[in-house]
């Protein structure tokens, strides 16, 4: 009995933090189009509840909302006649992909597409979000700068897109701009260590009134600055990459 009062009240949580309980996540249900081909006067109600939403949080002007119900109404017409709409099957098919290729390739149904665009990317929760925060906690070090977490989760993501590492392609390009920016990265480390010695010799010539010490730290200071002349050739030659390469 414990157990059953504990699924009980798991399921009575789900229920209440569902989107399903919200009134704009059930007027959605106009944008099935199953129900457009064959309920469009329940779709219509639940696009008039849909628009008095959308104007109340300043995303849809009023003045406008009468051409989007005509569209609408039209496109429901219009789906009435299409096998593919009262045949959706929602396990197997797409409602962007259906919606996007009939309404949103007509310019007649320009007004109500730009509604639909804003429902069909309506974030129903934060899961995606959270699992980012866990894919940062995985790859965050001590020590770590923004941009390293940020090139890190750029690659973690392009080899997910790609599906998987063996499917990344290693392009001429790619591995030349891998090669400049490794070489910048050693051009900086050496004028670090030649600007360091240039300051301990110009603290060892003020301390012991050597002029050869100021000799060693001018020579290292020179050395430094064509140093820094070499990394600017470096740096101009990845930006001059193509902007895909640099993404």
């Amino acid at each position: 009995m414990e157990c059953k009062t504990f699924l009980i009240k798991l399921l009575e949580k789900l229920q209440n933090k569902a989107p399903v309980n919200q009134q704009l996540m059930r007027s959605m249900q106009c944008l099935d189009p199953r129900y457009m081909a064959e309920s469009k006067e329940v779709c219509l109600a639940q696009m008039k509840r849909i628009l008095h939403h959308l104007v109340g949080a300043n995303h849809v002007e009023e003045s406008v909302c009468d051409d989007i119900l005509r569209e609408f109404s039209e496109f429901c017409d219009f789906a009435a006649l299409q096998a593919n709409f009262r045949e959706f099957e929602p396990i197997t098919d797409r409602v962007d992909t259906l919606l996007h290729s009939t309404m949103g390739a007509n310019k007649a149904f320009s007004k109500v597409w730009h509604v639909v665009k804003m429902l069909l990317v309506l974030s129903h929760g934060q899961a995606s979000v959270e699992r980012g925060f866990s894919i940062n906690k995985e790859l965050i070090v001590e020590n770590q700068k923004v941009a390293s977490l940020v090139a890190q989760r750029l690659i973690v993501c392009h080899i997910r897109s790609v599906g998987g590492v063996t499917n990344v392609q290693l392009t001429k390009e790619l591995l030349n701009s891998v090669s400049g920016a490794r070489q910048r990265a050693r051009v900086q480390n050496d004028i670090g260590e030649l600007e360091k010695s240039a300051d301990e010799y110009a603290d060892k010539a003020e301390s012991s009134g050597k002029l050869t010490f100021i000799t060693k730290s001018n020579s290292l200071r020179r050395t430094a600055k064509e140093k820094k002349a070499s990394l600017q050739d470096i740096e101009k030659e990845i930006d001059e990459k193509p902007p895909e390469m640099k993404r």
